[in-house]
């Protein structure tokens, strides 16, 4: 795709009128390990006050997605003695009528951490593995970006932190791309997620 822009330069404060070349990958059919790139070059030569530098672009496919599991799949491969009561201060407490795009319905929502009481070790804690991220993270985002039509499955980034702050560098070691699955008899959200750098490029 090829397009035109004007934008006032951030250094002299002139108009500059953009010219460029959008380039995707394209993709029929997408999971979660599916992942579109691209570039926005600069049609003009490098001499040119115009001209801009080459801009990476990486983003979730929307269209046709296919979740990577039902609620059948978890319910024979998800283990674990983890029943949360619906009582429970930790307890999302979806209730019977609403979906689980309803209660993660913030930009970001956090939800802290807890370890088991004998976990000493970020190595064989630490939820992000042996990947030399440095730290235990004590908080973990989530951000929607998209609703099944049913509203029981739900897409989004999961981001574990160092700091408590939503703004900060992205780091592909700490940020995944994620989808989950809310199971009712077990009162809990299942979540399947992968990491940016093991993600496939379309």
């Amino acid at each position: 795709m090829v397009g035109t822009s004007s934008s006032y330069s951030s250094r002299q404060g002139n108009l500059l009128h953009l010219t460029a070349v959008l380039q995707l990958s394209s993709v029929k059919n997408s999971t979660i390990t599916s992942l579109i790139w691209g570039t926005l070059q600069s049609l003009s030569s490098v001499d040119d006050p115009n001209y801009f530098e080459p801009i990476s672009i990486l983003m979730f496919p929307e269209k046709n997605y296919q979740y990577t599991k039902t609620s059948d799949e978890f319910e024979n491969e998800c283990c674990g003695d983890t029943n949360v009561a619906e009582s429970s201060s930790t307890s999302l407490s979806l209730g019977m009528t609403k979906s689980i795009c309803s209660v993660l319905a913030f930009p970001v929502n956090t939800f802290r951490l807890e370890y088991a009481s004998d976990c000493n070790s970020a190595k064989t804690c630490n939820p992000l593995g042996d990947d030399h991220v440095g730290f235990l993270p004590r908080l973990m985002y989530l951000s929607p970006n998209e609703c099944s039509s049913d509203g029981q499955s739900v897409r989004f980034f999961i981001e574990f932190p160092n700091n408590s702050s939503y703004e900060h560098p992205f780091n592909p070691h700490t940020k995944f791309v994620g989808e989950g699955t809310w199971d009712w008899k077990k009162n809990s959200l299942h979540v399947v997620a992968c990491r940016f750098t093991k993600c496939r490029l379309l």
